[in-house]
């Protein structure tokens, strides 16, 4: 398979974990789908990481990768919430403008942005402020609610990026062993915050293979991912990799029928054009 295809195959890996984990949102509490899932994610990026041997990197390495796991599930549970709260097709694109924080952090380390990513980051910012215009009536009577979805939203492309600094800085040397660190560091929080609330993983046994699921598919996505970027030009890879929201928005309107707005749909649109034009920068 090329580089190219496990791209495409990673992002479409990642977009149906979102989907799954934000329709199980709105049945259970982020905090049970996340203590099924990413246990079940850290056990295929271990047995990934065993099969694919090589020395475990520098100690700073794992740490850093650690950090960066615990803002990637951070990042998840505020994803999931705001699917929860508002709309998948929205809250999606929006958390994948997590590619800004890259540039921003390689811009504050004396690396200018290109011209294609200058206009992607204008781009993305512009479909963003489109998108969360109110599409009727019913959902202006409901400003906090979507107020809220939205900052979960942004709150976890935050989070995204620097899960994408932190990986990224990690992998340099061995990318399996950064990626299960990452997921070692995510599961540690998510055990911590069910240990301070006292909530154990309140599912029911018919939801389990749905929860399994969104863990497999989104470390097969980062595998996929890590593969493809030995095997083509980064550039290509990690535009075909940056278009997982679209599919996660055309899951939303086909499974659970959502319906954005005219405005809504531009500005959609809008952010994955940019998301994609940045990601072809980096």
């Amino acid at each position: 398979m090329s580089a190219l295809a496990l791209g495409l195959v990673a992002s479409l890996s990642w977009g149906v974990a979102d989907f799954i984990g934000g329709v199980e949102a709105r049945r259970l509490p982020v905090l049970s789908v996340l203590l099924i899932s990413q246990p079940v994610g850290l056990g295929a990026a271990a047995v990934w990481t065993l099969s694919a041997g090589g020395a475990p990197p520098p100690l700073i390495d794992l740490a850093v990768a650690a950090v960066a796991g615990v803002a990637g599930a951070l990042a998840l549970g505020a994803l999931w919430a705001a699917m929860a709260r508002g709309m998948i097709g929205l809250a999606s694109p929006i958390s994948a403008t997590a590619v800004l924080v890259p540039v921003t952090y390689g811009l504050a380390r004396g690396e200018p942005p290109g011209a294609l990513q200058l206009a992607g980051l204008v781009l993305a910012i512009s479909g963003i402020i489109v998108a969360v215009r109110p599409p009727s009536r019913s959902a202006q009577r409901r400003p906090g609610r979507d107020g809220l979805s939205l900052l979960f939203a942004v709150a976890a492309a935050l989070g995204f990026g620097g899960m994408f600094v932190g990986v990224a800085f990690a992998a340099k040397q061995n990318p399996a062993w950064a990626v299960c660190a990452a997921r070692a560091g995510g599961c540690g929080v998510i055990v911590a915050g069910a240990l301070l609330t006292r909530r154990g993983p309140a599912v029911a046994r018919l939801e389990l293979p749905s929860l399994a699921a969104i863990g497999a598919l989104d470390v097969l996505g980062s595998s996929l991912y890590a593969l493809a970027t030995r095997l083509g030009r980064l550039s290509l890879i990690a535009v075909a990799a940056s278009l997982y929201p679209a599919v996660t928005v055309i899951l939303a309107a086909r499974v659970v029928h959502e319906r954005l707005g005219r405005s809504q749909r531009a500005g959609v649109l809008m952010m994955l054009i940019g998301i994609a034009a940045i990601a072809a920068g980096l």
